[in-house]
């Protein structure tokens, strides 16, 4: 019995072993940082907003500072706190290919602010890409509100807009109802509420997975 417990809660492994990393929007400059991030399938990317306003869009290497209208989108974050970090933008990365994000506010992507997920180790380099950057007339953003991530209030645990992401470049089916984000922080809907219990569930049987997986290492199971 125990082993057919193991057996349904491997595919939950990699969840538990998911990692997060939290990336600053703006914070002293035009900058992201970091402004490189390795991240496997499956792990999660915060980015936190200073001001006064940025954005983080996704766009091709091929077409830097040119947003890719099916990619992440957090649409603008207008920040006055001087401390920032009281929004947040999280994106589930889905593939191991580069990710190639940016500022879409006025000329920041041209003065560099950009970043990559994966950045491959020759040739479409972030150098390579800023270079290019610094040729583009004029920086695109997506149309319409925040997708391919969730954003929320920091701290509140409640979200006001969630699609699915991606970090191929390509666009996959939406998981919420997309809504404009907020910089105030509303009670927890029906929805948000089972989102979070369901997180936590998942949580619980990482761990789970994590115990079991350590007790077949060992020959007890």
């Amino acid at each position: 019995m125990q082993l057919s417990v193991l057996t349904a809660l491997l595919p939950l492994l990699p969840l538990a072993l998911a990692k997060s990393t939290t990336i600053t929007v703006g914070k002293g400059g035009l900058v992201f940082n970091p402004e490189t991030v390795t991240a496997a399938a499956g792990d999660t990317l915060e980015f936190t907003f200073y001001p006064q306003s940025h954005s983080v869009a996704q766009s091709s290497f091929a077409t830097p500072c040119i947003a890719n209208e099916s990619g992440v989108w957090s649409d603008f974050m207008p920040v006055s706190d001087p401390n920032g970090g009281n929004m947040t933008f999280t994106v589930t990365v889905n593939g191991t290919e580069p990710l190639w994000l940016y500022c879409s506010r006025a000329k920041h992507c041209q003065a560099g602010m950009a970043m990559v997920v994966n950045e491959p180790k020759s040739g479409n380099t972030l150098e390579a890409y800023k270079s290019a950057a610094k040729k583009v007339d004029k920086a695109t953003s997506p149309q319409g509100d925040a997708r391919g991530g969730v954003v929320a209030a920091a701290g509140s645990g409640n979200s006001t807009a969630s699609t699915s992401a991606s970090a191929s470049g390509t666009s996959s089916s939406a998981t919420g109802t997309t809504t404009k984000a907020s910089g105030t922080a509303t009670s927890p809907s029906p929805s948000s509420t089972t989102g979070a219990a369901s997180r936590l569930s998942m949580e619980v049987a990482g761990l789970g997975v994590v115990g079991l997986a350590g007790l077949v290492v060992g020959g007890m199971i």
